[in-house]
């Protein structure tokens, strides 16, 4: 359970940071994929982890 909180957790905080705090986001980017290498995450926990970041990246006001 402790690797599905932290998922949530990543999702969640990534997208507040684009959204609410712009400026932070690029640090916790950093930070969230650091750890998923850690913790050793499925291909497709990775890919979709992937794939929001992109979809962030690229997301405009």
């Amino acid at each position: 359970f402790s690797t599905q909180n932290f998922v949530y957790y990543a999702f969640r905080g990534v997208t507040l940071a684009k959204l609410y705090n712009p400026e932070d986001y690029p640090v916790l980017r950093k930070i969230y994929l650091e750890e998923i290498q850690k913790q050793g995450m499925t291909p497709f926990t990775i890919a979709s982890f992937l794939q929001l970041l992109n979809y962030l990246d690229n997301l405009t006001d």
